[in-house]
């Protein structure tokens, strides 16, 4: 991506990270990078906001953690459409997914940002998520219209990616593609991460199938880097 992240791992609890912490590694990266555009401090915890803020942060998005055991499901799938596993091969169809379907929306992004995204996990994906991902396919014109894709965060699957076209919805589409990622994962991983934007309306369906949020809030936040 075109802007900087700034991550802080300490030794010690995260309730204990002080604004100096903070000032001083963002000094640091400033100064070091040279920067020219926006810093951004992902994963942020709820408790860590105040500090983060106390520095010259302000706040982008939240997004709720939303976690639920992996299971062996009867899937199924609307006669119309059809899956398989992603290629690189649909890594433009796929950013055109994304550029239709979270338009006008929470999660909605600069087109460059789609195709950077899908480029890294086509990278670094390893076969086993890649395998519990899911492109869907009109099956009359073809078409790609919808796309789940599994990585891998902190040891544990997580949905990178989840989208299907507005006039594509209604169908169960979203759903018949968590349940294969919920049962292909089963006998290699005990549960399945996701991250909603807050507002998403996403967050219902994902309740619904048993994913209830995890505890933790992440906070996006980036002060102005031109200090």
């Amino acid at each position: 991506m075109s802007d900087h992240s700034i991550g802080l791992v300490f030794g010690i609890p995260p309730y204990s990270i002080t604004t100096k912490m903070i000032d001083d590694v963002t000094s640091y990266a400033l100064k070091s990078w040279n920067l020219t555009e926006d810093l951004h401090a992902y994963n942020v915890l709820a408790e860590q906001e105040i500090a983060f803020r106390e520095t010259g942060f302000v706040r982008v998005e939240s997004r709720q953690c939303m976690m639920r055991p992996t299971e062996q499901l009867e899937t199924s799938m609307d006669l119309n459409y059809m899956h398989r596993i992603p290629t690189i091969d649909d890594m433009s169809k796929i950013v055109e997914v994304f550029k239709e379907a979270y338009a006008n929306g929470p999660d909605e992004r600069e087109a460059h940002v789609y195709a950077e995204d899908a480029e890294r996990y086509f990278d670094v994906v390893d076969p086993k998520l890649l395998a519990a991902s899911s492109v869907v396919h009109d099956r009359i014109t073809g078409e790609i219209v919808g796309v789940c894709m599994i990585s891998l965060w902190e040891g544990l699957p997580l949905v990178y990616s989840i989208a299907v076209l507005p006039q594509h919805r209604g169908m169960g589409l979203a759903t018949a593609m968590l349940d294969r990622a919920l049962t292909v994962l089963e006998p290699i991983y005990p549960v399945l991460r996701l991250f909603v934007t807050k507002g998403n309306q996403a967050e219902q369906l994902y309740r619904k199938r048993g994913f209830p949020p995890a505890g933790n809030i992440i906070i996006l936040d980036t002060p102005s880097s031109k200090m």
